[in-house]
């Protein structure tokens, strides 16, 4: 919600509140309702404005005890109006530290990300001269080189170009979150079958990839590729043999839209379906296959920026079926 629209609903609501209060008789609570008011800070980005709008609320509170209509006992008119302020501070002060351990978080998340980057940024020039400087010897001194040097060589240029993809990885997991979403909703069965005729032109085309109706929804194009991309690609490494068909579809329940593929290779153990979405995890079943670990993080963090959850069922007859669900508010 944009700072104007909480700005705007903060005052119109305070003017009607206050309004009320003063029609209303002292034997009513008429300063309760105040409550509403500071809830709507939680909306904006200030993190002091739950505590100003508590002492703009307590002071329209002690003047309606003045200025509303009298009626009912003293100690009743008191009564209400210190059970209407303790109401409005306590609501105030609550929501003045959610907001500020939101901001430590959000913070902390920052300074998580730009380590990530860094550091990612850091040690790729060194590692490009390794896998470069392997590369020479075996070009130029492969004549003099006997058969295990080579394997050797072949070993540090192959664990270089692991970590390269490793870090890679890690940035795109760290820039999660930097897109808008977009105005408009974007067509997630292209987009699938896009994703779907790259990796099997990369795969050889032995393994069917069948694609049902897939919802439209409002998220970025390039994070709707990496959540195709990820769920596919893995279902190719780990999930199918020659023949076999993976299937990818989705359905919409309102404002949350559901996207799954499914295989049906040797699925994963119960214990792991939790673990494998921890960022270097792996389960049992992918052992000894190319990976980094890093893609189901990066689909259970797209989850999680839009209000979502992703997690793996077992696929009826064997296999694996990974959803992902999101966010996404009718226009």
């Amino acid at each position: 919600m944009k700072a104007p629209v909480i700005i705007g609903s903060i005052a119109v609501l305070t003017v009607l509140l206050f309004i009320l209060d003063l029609q209303l008789p002292l034997g009513v609570a008429g300063g309760v309702p105040y409550v509403l008011v500071v809830l709507l800070s939680l909306w904006s980005t200030r993190p002091w404005l739950p505590i100003q709008l508590a002492v703009l609320c307590s002071l329209l509170t002690v003047a309606g005890f003045f200025w509303s209509p009298e009626g009912g006992e003293l100690w009743k008119v008191l009564a209400n109006r210190f059970l209407a302020l303790f109401a409005i501070w306590a609501t105030g002060v609550l929501c003045f530290f959610r907001k500020k351990t939101e901001e430590k978080l959000t913070a902390a998340n920052r300074e998580l990300d730009a380590f990530v980057y860094t550091v990612s940024h850091d040690l790729r020039t060194p590692l490009t001269a390794i896998i470069g400087y392997a590369d020479l010897l075996k070009d130029q001194y492969a004549d003099r080189l006997d058969e295990q040097a080579i394997d050797c060589l072949n070993e540090i240029g192959s664990s270089g170009e692991k970590v390269v993809r490793m870090m890679e990885d890690l940035l795109a997991l760290a820039k999660l979150g930097q897109v808008a979403r977009p105005a408009t909703p974007v067509d997630a069965r292209e987009i699938a079958e896009e994703v779907a005729n790259l990796l099997q032109h990369q795969n050889g085309a032995q393994v069917s990839i069948s694609i049902g109706a897939l919802p439209a929804l409002r998220i970025p194009r390039t994070l709707l590729t990496g959540i195709f991309s990820n769920l596919i690609e893995n279902a190719l490494r780990y999930g199918s043999k020659p023949g076999d068909v993976i299937e990818v579809g989705g359905e919409r329940a309102w404002d949350r839209v559901r996207f799954y593929v499914r295989d049906h290779g040797p699925g994963i153990p119960t214990g792991e379906q939790t673990r494998i979405f921890e960022v270097f995890s792996r389960g049992s079943t992918g052992q000894g296959q190319e990976g980094t670990g890093v893609g189901l993080a990066t689909i259970q963090k797209t989850a999680h920026l839009y209000q979502g959850r992703s997690w793996v069922e077992e696929t009826p007859g064997g296999g694996s079926t990974f959803w992902i669900e999101l966010f996404d508010p009718p226009l």
